[in-house]
């Protein structure tokens, strides 16, 4: 056992005077109580910090980032205040491992927990010391008088007197009824801490079973997305971060391809009415989320001019700076506005509804048939065009072949849990390069037209102007090469995607690929 701590929670209504009755009963003394601590535990709204099996937490004038599970320190930092973004921290490997995990999102106070511990050494008759023991009891803070609470014993031997220690754990454990645990505080905190305010992903983790009808599965699909897009409006409307107006303009743009992909299973007529209004919702948001993508790209645009140009660019990026308040106005009266709260009751309303009163033949189809008509149908559009690029020149339908990519995308995330996870991921990994590839070229496409139309509209002195358009120039032409790279390397992601062993493992999954060149 050496040194490796054994930890108890001990029940609700052991009392701590209960406790230190039986502690001295095994002869132990009292030598050290700790004062009241405050922590306040903070990740991203997604959890990024978790998923990297990393946790951050801040009390008083210290942050300190810790390695999961063992809760070992990395980095530590005094600090009068917790962050909001890595950014705020002072350059260093702490800002550098935060930022690499979370940007760019902001952190958020996802837990604060009071915690007291008094602290005792377990003697032998010759009064020496055989173990230290730990009694720790911990409070969520929520401003509830329910809120949850932790009680910890934990008993830490000392060298050589593991077998001593162990007995007077089992004999607290029988007479206290304690329940061996791996937990410690932070990890009841965080998880506490999850189970009242939820836990939030923005995967489509809808599970569905082959056989289930097309229309019920769609329904659990829309379900699961409409989730995501109500729990993203609260930070869009206090602006927290631009990831939550992303994950909500994902799950819409996910919504409008379900409903056209899986036309057929729902009344057409209401299908068109809520792609329309879906339309117009992803319109509303178009400006601000450009918006924020030029403006987080503001340190890569410098970096790319030359240090005597790197200023001149300032005016572009505080015109749309000036131009953001008033974008982010407009999406936040639009989602307190009394058409959007008619539209998300229609369409949590429609979702409601009993499947099968449209077609009953594709309602009540099992799901596996259309998940794998789309998904082959699609891929097979992917080949086509993408061909014709290659053999044809034409570039124009570069950005139809990433439209199909996104559409591919999607139904294979909506319908991933009904195939082998192992034959489709791999699927996934070719379509996210060959999805990388056209975003970045199409992406650079409309940054330049951008960039040009913003440098002409600049309401300043002559002179400032002049330097700002010719800094814009020189970032056009830097990003025209790029994008000419971009084209070169397409061959490849598309080879790579569509190759012949490739389109055999889409058949065997989906079905015959069609309307392409064996």
């Amino acid at each position: 056992m050496g040194d490796v701590s054994i930890r108890f929670k001990i029940p609700e209504g052991v009392s701590r005077g209960r406790m230190e009755t039986l502690l001295a009963e095994q002869g132990a003394l009292l030598f050290e109580a700790q004062p009241p601590q405050t922590w306040h535990f903070l990740d991203t709204f997604d959890r990024r910090l978790a998923a990297g099996v990393l946790m951050l937490k801040w009390s008083g004038a210290e942050l300190l980032l810790c390695a999961l599970p063992d809760d070992s320190i990395l980095h530590r930092l005094r600090l009068p205040a917790p962050p909001r973004f890595a950014s705020d921290l002072p350059e260093g490997p702490l800002r550098e491992q935060l930022a690499a995990a979370i940007d760019p999102r902001a952190l958020l106070e996802i837990a604060v927990v009071t915690s007291q511990s008094w602290h005792y050494r377990l003697l032998d008759d010759e009064a020496k010391t055989l173990a230290r023991l730990v009694h720790t009891e911990a409070r969520l803070e929520t401003g509830e008088e329910d809120a949850p609470q932790f009680s910890l014993l934990t008993v830490r031997p000392l060298r050589g007197y593991d077998r001593e220690a162990a007995r007077a754990a089992d004999q607290l454990r029988s007479e206290l009824s304690l329940i061996p645990t791996d937990d410690d505080v932070p990890h009841w905190a965080l998880d506490a801490a999850g189970d009242i305010a939820g836990r939030y992903s923005s995967k489509l983790d809808v599970q569905l079973a082959p056989q289930m009808p097309a229309a019920e599965a769609t329904r659990l699909i829309l379900l699961r997305l409409l989730e995501t897009m109500r729990a993203n409006e609260a930070g869009i409307k206090a602006d927290i971060d631009i990831e939550f107006l992303h994950d909500y303009r994902i799950a819409l743009r996910r919504t409008r391809s379900a409903l056209r992909q899986m036309r057929g299973v729902f009344p057409r007529e209401r299908v068109d009415y809520f792609r329309g209004e879906l339309r117009t919702l992803g319109r509303m948001t178009n400006n601000l989320r450009d918006l924020d993508v030029y403006l987080a790209a503001e340190a890569g645009y410098r970096a790319i001019l030359p240090a005597a140009m790197q200023e001149d660019i300032t005016p572009l990026f505080d015109y749309l700076r000036s131009h953001r308040a008033g974008a982010l106005a407009e999406v936040v009266a639009g989602l307190e506005s009394a058409d959007y709260a008619r539209l998300v009751e229609e369409w949590a309303a429609f979702l409601g509804e009993a499947a099968g009163d449209h077609d009953p033949a594709q309602a009540f189809a099992p799901i596996i048939r259309p998940a794998r008509k789309r998904i082959a149908r699609q891929y097979s559009g992917i080949v086509r065009d993408g061909t014709r690029i290659l053999e044809r020149g034409e570039d124009d339908l570069l950005h139809t072949l990433r439209i199909e990519g996104k559409e591919l995308r999607y139904l294979l995330e909506f319908f991933a849990g009904l195939f082998p996870p192992a034959e489709v991921a791999p699927l996934i990994k070719r379509l996210r390069r060959l999805q990388d590839n056209l975003g970045a070229y199409t992406d650079l496409d409309v940054q330049q037209a951008y960039l040009l139309s913003i440098a002409e509209a600049l309401d300043i002195e002559e002179a400032r102007a002049r330097r700002a358009l010719v800094a814009t120039g020189f970032l056009v032409e830097t990003m025209a090469r790029e994008q000419r790279a971009l084209r070169a390397n397409f061959a490849g992601a598309f080879h790579d995607f569509t190759s012949p062993a490739q389109q055999r493992q889409f058949t065997k999954l989906f079905g015959r690929i069609t309307g392409v060149k064996p």
